[in-house]
C-alpha cells in the first residue's frame, strides 16, 4: 500500500469528474479552507487579526490544510488503475507519456516563464512604481520621510538615495517592530499567498478544467469560491464593532476585488502551469497593495511629478492589457505576451 506522499511522485491519469463532483469539491475545501480558522481556540479568537498569537494559529492551520488537500488529490482524482505506477519507472516507454499528481498541482519551476508572469503582473502597478522612482530622485535632493520632506545642504547619488529610503527603514523595522508587525508581514507576504494559491489555484483549477469546463469558464468560476473564502471577514468586523453599513461597504469591495485578482491568477496558472509563478504574482500583489493617488494633493512630495506618474497608471494599464494573447481572425496574435504560447495545464490533458 502506498502512502499518500509517495502518489504524488506516481504516474497518474486524471479522471474526469462530473461538473457537480467538482464543484461540490471546491465547495468543501474552500469551506475546510475558512472553517478552519474556526478551530483556533476561544481565548485566541477573540484576540485582534494582527496579535501574534492569532497570527501564528491561523498560520499554522492554512498550512495544514494545504498539506491535507495535497496529500488527498491523487486519492480523489487519479484513476486507481495509474496511480502507483512510477512515472520514472525502467519499464515507462517514455518519460513524457504521462505525469504525476504534483504537475497538475502546478508544481513545477521554470525561472524564465515564472518571472515573465510575475513582469506581467508588475506592468499593472507601473504608476506607483514611477511614484517610488519619483521619490528616490527626490529623495537626492531633499531628505523624504513618511510626512516630512526637507532640503539636503548637500545632493547625494541615486545609491545614497536609495540607501535612504529603502534600506534604512527595511533594517529599522526588523530591529525595532514588535513580533506581532514581523508575524504579520510573514502571514501577507508569505503563507497566505502560497496557502490561497496552493488550495484556490493548484487544488481546484484543473479538477474544474478536467469536468468540462472551458478554460475562460475555469477562470471565471474558480475565484468565486476564492472570494467567498475572504467573506467570513465580515463577521470579524462586525465583532469588533464596525456598523453594519460600512461592513457591508467593505465587504462587496473585498469580494469584487478578490474574485478579478482570483480570475487573474486563475488565468496565469491555466496558462504557465506554475504555482511558483501565481504565488510570486500574489505576494507582490500584496506588498503593493491597492493604488493610492495621493500624489494629485497638492501637498504631496511628489505633486511636481503627477504627470509622469499619472502617464505610468495609463501605460501600465496598456502594457497589462496587451500582454494577454487574445484571438483575432482565428489566429493567435501575441503582443508583447508574458505567458507561453500554448497554456499549460490543458496542454498536459492531450
Amino acid at each position: 500500500m502506498s502512502f499518500p506522499s509517495s502518489l504524488l511522485f506516481a504516474s497518474c491519469q486524471h479522471s474526469d469528474p462530473s461538473p457537480t463532483y467538482a464543484a461540490l469539491y471546491c465547495f468543501l475545501l474552500s469551506t475546510a479552507f475558512v472553517g478552519g480558522l474556526y478551530v483556533v481556540p476561544k481565548d485566541v479568537r477573540r484576540l485582534p487579526r494582527d496579535d501574534e498569537r492569532q497570527i501564528k494559529w491561523r498560520m499554522v492551520l492554512v498550512l495544514m490544510v494545504c498539506l491535507v488537500a495535497t496529500l488527498l488529490y491523487p486519492a480523489l482524482f487519479c484513476n486507481g488503475e495509474d496511480v502507483g505506477e512510477d512515472r520514472w519507472s525502467e519499464n515507462s516507454s517514455s518519460r513524457n507519456s504521462s505525469t504525476n499528481a504534483l504537475r497538475y498541482l502546478g508544481w513545477s519551476w521554470d525561472a524564465r516563464r515564472d518571472v515573465a508572469v510575475l513582469l506581467h503582473v508588475m506592468t499593472l502597478y507601473l504608476g506607483p512604481i514611477v511614484t517610488a522612482l519619483a521619490r528616490l530622485h527626490l529623495a537626492k535632493t531633499h531628505f523624504v520621510g513618511a510626512f516630512s520632506c526637507t532640503p539636503r545642504k548637500q545632493p547625494i547619488g541615486y545609491i545614497q538615495a536609495f540607501r535612504d529610503i529603502v534600506i534604512k527603514p527595511t533594517i529599522s523595522f526588523f530591529r525595532e517592530a514588535g513580533s506581532s508587525s514581523k508575524w504579520g508581514k510573514a502571514r501577507d507576504l508569505i503563507v497566505a499567498p502560497l496557502a490561497e494559491e496552493v488550495v484556490f489555484r493548484g487544488c481546484m483549477v484543473v479538477p474544474l478544467l478536467k469536468s468540462g469546463l472551458s478554460p475562460v469558464a475555469v477562470a471565471w468560476v474558480a475565484p468565486l469560491f476564492f472570494g467567498t473564502a475572504h467573506l467570513h471577514h465580515a463577521m470579524l468586523k462586525i465583532q469588533e464593532g464596525v456598523n453594519l453599513k460600512s461592513v457591508l461597504i467593505m465587504t462587496v469591495f473585498q469580494f469584487a476585488y478578490t474574485t478579478l485578482f482570483g480570475a487573474y491568477a486563475a488565468h496565469a496558472f491555466i496558462r504557465s502551469g506554475s504555482i511558483p509563478a501565481v504565488f510570486l504574482c500574489h505576494s507582490f500583489c500584496n506588498y503593493m497593495g491597492l493604488p493610492e493617488f495621493g500624489y494629485l494633493d497638492g501637498s504631496s512630495h511628489v505633486y511636481g511629478y503627477r504627470r509622469l506618474i499619472s502617464n505610468g497608471y495609463l501605460f501600465g494599464v496598456l502594457l497589462f492589457y496587451y500582454g494577454f494573447t487574445y484571438w483575432e481572425g482565428g489566429n493567435i496574435v501575441q503582443r508583447l505576451c508574458y505567458f507561453p504560447r500554448e497554456s499549460a495545464l490543458p496542454a498536459l490533458f492531450i
